[in-house]
């Protein structure tokens, strides 16, 4: 075994080595086995996590993640401390999370349906309209991006409301032709428009609101994005779009079943899972310890996102069901995209 040229010369370094080591909390065989490849396997593995694999995002264990724990705490990716030291020498104690929850999870496989970030402001002048764009509300095959934001228009100007375009969208000639259609047939007005060309950034961007400001999510993913930002009677949805229908129609955010609305579109033209999951999945059959109940997860959670959601939301709901079967549940998953999370935390 040798340890990364130069690593041992960093101040703490020995300290920090023997911190992990002394923790239990760095899994030697799983490093070497799972994160490693060719000659790498035959170095140090807790010297190699820290000179080069915890940089790389490589997991020290199957209970940590290192790409969360640095995603989802400011100060340790500031200060570029390891993540797996922070851990154990103060996140532990702080009671923060080593994985994902099923909600963050659902936040890594769809990032445009993370909660938007706000803060409540003072409102001064006119009451405002809010309508939210991302990619997903541009892929719609129901209704154009220019009817989209044309029905924004036409809701703030019923209300007599200013309006405001939340755009994850790429700046192109699309988009800037919706807009010049929004307002030149709707708003006519430009001063009465004001455009914010966001990206996602880490940590997020945040946006001011006000306490009796209107939302309009255009996709599934913006409406979830928007679900906690203001009091539902004061959200709006541009729905799944019936072929039949001449107008926009706009539903209060109650009256849309978002879930499934977003379910129907990751399904639609994907092979069936088992048909995918025969061609891709290699990992063997993990052993079951003596006297335990064994569920197998098998999942291609990046083609099937909402599916491999589902079932790990039907065994959360089992462990919260029967909390007595904790300590005997043996839960295995294996596939592709899949990180490490927490159940019924």
């Amino acid at each position: 075994m040798f340890a990364p040229r130069g690593w041992l010369k960093r101040p703490g370094a020995r300290r920090i080595y023997r911190a992990i080591e002394d923790s239990g909390q760095f899994n030697r065989s799983w490093y070497r086995h799972t994160q490693r490849h060719g000659v790498a396997r035959w170095s140090d593995p807790l010297w190699h996590y820290l000179d080069h694999g915890a940089a790389a995002g490589l997991d020290p264990s199957p209970v940590f993640d290192t790409s969360h724990y640095i995603d989802d705490n400011h100060d340790v990716r500031i200060s570029k401390i390891n993540p797996l030291f922070h851990f154990g020498q103060y996140g532990l104690t702080e009671r923060r999370s080593p994985v994902r929850s099923i909600r963050q999870t659902h936040d890594v496989l769809f990032p445009e349906a993370k909660e938007l970030q706000t803060f409540l402001s003072p409102r001064i002048g006119e009451s405002r309209l809010t309508v939210l764009l991302d990619q997903a509300s541009r892929s719609r095959d129901d209704v154009s991006l220019t009817a989209l934001i044309e029905s924004a228009g036409k809701l703030a100007t019923k209300d007599s409301r200013l309006l405001r375009v939340i755009s994850y969208l790429e700046d192109d000639s699309e988009f800037r032709s919706a807009m010049t259609s929004a307002l030149e047939k709707v708003v006519g007005d430009p001063t009465r428009v004001s455009v914010v060309l966001a990206k996602s950034t880490m940590p997020a961007t945040t946006f001011d609101v006000h306490e009796d400001e209107l939302f309009l999510a255009t996709s599934w993913t913006s409406a979830l994005a928007l679900r906690h930002t203001a009091p539902h009677h004061q959200l709006r949805v541009i729905a799944a779009q019936k072929p039949t229908t001449s107008s926009v129609k706009v539903s209060p955010y109650d009256e849309v079943e978002v879930e499934k609305w977003g379910a129907s579109l990751a399904r639609s033209g994907h092979r069936p899972l088992a048909e995918t999951l025969s061609r891709t999945a290699k990992e063997p059959w993990l052993p079951t310890p003596a006297g335990s109940i064994s569920v197998s997860i098998c999942a291609d959670a990046s083609s099937y996102g909402d599916e491999y959601l589902q079932a790990l939301l039907a065994l959360e709901a089992l462990l919260l069901g029967n909390p007595d079967i904790k300590d005997s549940l043996f839960v295995s998953l294996w596939g592709t995209g899949l990180e490490p999370l927490a159940l019924a935390e």
